[in-house]
């Protein structure tokens, strides 16, 4: 029989009603393809809200996305698992007939709310929410904007998403700025990178809770859970410490740029909290730790609650610490702790210390540095005495020679390459898990855990169906890929980018109807944060401040060693640029200009280029002003 304390019972912690039908609050018209009208307001009532918890909206956000395919989801208080809490999926009643994620313009747009918010979360805990009312301000801003978009699916709006998105990314650039974490001379990919930075520590702000998903086939019960692997080696945590206390040697954390240490010091205390997962993203700038990582647990119960079949697997990122800083003994020890950990995880929530049996998908080649994960990983498992499968997932890797154990039962056919062939590859490695569970922990990792992994571990989850339930793989497929619960996993750790990135596709193996709801253009949103290159956030007093502030300081400062009497000025042109600039600021601080500095900054520029086209002196430069009007300029993002 099923034990209670397991798992937490839907028919008698949840609503009910939960079971059959949404409730108003997150109720979708089918007919419509929009969400309830409720659905805006319900957000901007949690905006509003004085004590808000952004956690509550996230999972707003994340229940919003499952109600479009009939899937209910909740967090439910449950003392029977860590934290307390359980995001539990019950896609019993999901819809058969689904509109693919990519289709659908609400999908887009609570994707694109949901890395904002985990952005603007990040900057709102780095700035130590010096900006929180104006940052709250902005984001209702966001929301009424593209809620104003959510009823025609259309290249067009789905453009101005991104513009939207865009802008909203280009004022957090400048909210970073005007709190001095980041310099204000540098360029854009600079930023991007330095927002993707904030997203991607943003999940560290709340604890990780495991992901019950209930599905059903007949009478059978299919439940599935994925604790988050996030306890901590006290190793890990003491080699985290180099984020606070100073050292000489060279690190992980001191080579990273000024800006991007100042954010990663604001998440010390997250990252080392037994309770916090982190993404795959950060396995470029956090050496320790497992990145992405889960233990996940699959139940099958027949209709008196009996349990029949079962099984257990783990699924990461690459083990191997791929940024820079770090010796490579460091890195070597590194892994290994990080192979501890989900050995670890595999005790505490599964009761298993059976070796592991990883299969590296990722390819042994130079690209992307994977040369390094495949030896990284195969070191790691070899010293701590488990197994390691070489099965590379991309279409290079379909050429390469697999590396398979002796110990393993596998056909001699699994050990040829198969070129042009990805679909077979990921058939064999799938196959071989299934056919070899007895001689250890099934470990799936690729660069991410995401994209590779993704697949194969959909591909074991539905081979087990097959095998237990005697399903066709058309029946299994469709039980497990219309939960939708892959995409959910692969974005957990990093919300807003729903779904596996379509260069992972394994051929026609799914039917169609299925791969265009597994394999999303909205995955590869977790690439970049896109900043919109316009006139934004010229209301506010700061950077009228910081104008004025420039211009001052050209007014009080020596203008050389010779007061302007150089080669490339002659007196009457430095006093007229003089008179110029004190004549403009006058106007500025009577407010002529508060609504428009991008008018200020051109008219002034026009102005002081006359003056210096007026001088019979030959000057082939602006000076002092031309360069303070052009670093203004491209602050503000002025053409």
């Amino acid at each position: 029989m099923r034990p209670k304390i397991q798992y937490p019972q839907f028919r008698e912690q949840v609503d009910p009603n939960l079971l059959t039908s949404h409730s108003e609050q997150f109720t979708y018209n089918i007919d419509l393809e929009m969400p309830h009208p409720k659905f805006k307001q319900n957000l901007i009532d949690a905006l509003a809200e004085d004590d808000l918890r952004y956690d509550e909206l996230h999972y707003l956000l994340l229940e919003y996305i499952d109600s479009h395919f009939g899937i209910i989801s909740r967090l439910i208080e449950d003392p029977n698992f860590p934290n307390h809490f359980i995001y539990c999926r019950n896609t019993q009643n999901v819809l058969m007939h689904q509109v693919p994620p990519d289709k659908l313009i609400t999908i887009h747009i609570a994707n694109m709310l949901l890395r904002t918010l985990s952005t603007l979360r990040a900057i709102n805990h780095v700035t130590q929410d010096k900006f929180a009312i104006f940052l709250k301000q902005k984001y209702i801003g966001l929301l009424t904007a593209v809620y104003a978009l959510q009823d025609v699916y259309s290249k067009e709006n789905l453009a101005k998403i991104r513009k939207h998105n865009g802008n909203f990314n280009y004022f957090l650039i400048h909210v970073l700025q005007e709190s001095l974490v980041c310099a204000q001379n540098e360029k854009m990919p600079y930023y991007t990178k330095l927002l993707d930075y904030c997203r991607f520590l943003g999940g560290t702000l709340d604890p990780a809770y495991p992901i019950l998903t209930l599905m059903a086939y007949a009478n059978n019960e299919i439940v599935q859970i994925a604790y988050p692997i996030t306890h901590k080696l006290e190793s890990q945590k003491s080699a985290l410490r180099v984020i606070v206390e100073p050292s000489l040697s060279k690190n992980f954390f001191n080579k990273q740029d000024p800006a991007f240490q100042r954010i990663t010091a604001a998440f010390y205390f997250q990252l080392i909290d037994d309770n916090r997962l982190l993404s795959a993203q950060l396995r470029n700038k956090i050496a320790p730790l497992v990145k992405n990582g889960f233990f996940v647990k699959v139940e099958i119960y027949d209709e008196n609650a009996n349990l029949n079949h079962e099984f257990s697997l783990l699924r990461s990122a690459t083990i191997v610490y791929m940024g820079k800083g770090e010796k490579k003994e460091k890195i070597k020890i590194y892994a290994e702790q990080n192979v501890q950990q989900l050995q670890a995880a595999a005790l505490h929530y599964g009761g298993q210390s059976n070796p592991l049996l990883a299969y590296i998908l990722v390819t042994d080649t130079i690209i992307r540095n994977q040369r390094k994960m495949v030896a990284g990983v195969r070191r790691a498992m070899t010293h701590t005495k488990n197994l390691a499968v070489y099965m590379p997932l991309n279409d290079e890797g379909c050429w390469h020679v697999p590396t398979i154990p002796k110990e393993m039962n596998a056909p001699w056919w699994t050990h040829l390459p198969t070129p042009l062939c990805k679909e077979f590859r990921c058939e064999q490695t799938a196959t071989l898990a299934i056919n070899n569970i007895f001689l250890g922990l099934i470990f799936i990792s690729c660069a991410s855990g995401q994209d590779r992994t993704g697949v194969i571990f959909a591909l074991i989850m539905i081979y087990f169906l097959m095998k237990k339930l005697h399903l066709t793989f058309e029946h299994a497929a469709t039980v497990y890929v219309l939960s939708m619960l892959e995409p959910v996993m692969s974005s957990y750790a990093c919300a807003g980018s729903l779904g596996l990135k379509k260069a992972s596709r394994p051929g026609k193996l799914f039917p169609e109807a299925l791969d265009e709801k597994l394999f999303t253009d909205i995955a590869k949103t977790n690439k970049k944060s896109p900043i919109k290159k316009t006139e934004l956030m010229l209301d506010n007093e700061n950077y009228g401040k910081s104008i004025r502030d420039r211009l001052e300081g050209y007014l009080n400062s020596s203008a050389g060693i010779l007061g302007g009497l150089s080669l490339f000025q002659n007196y009457w042109l430095r006093v007229k640029k003089r008179e110029l600039v004190f004549a403009f600021l006058e106007q500025f601080n009577q407010g002529d200009y508060e609504h428009s500095y991008s008018d200020f900054i051109k008219n002034l520029e026009e102005s002081s280029d006359k003056l210096i086209n007026s001088t019979w002196f030959f000057y082939p430069g602006r000076g002092r002003l031309g360069h303070i009007i052009d670093n203004i300029k491209a602050e503000l993002r002025i053409r």
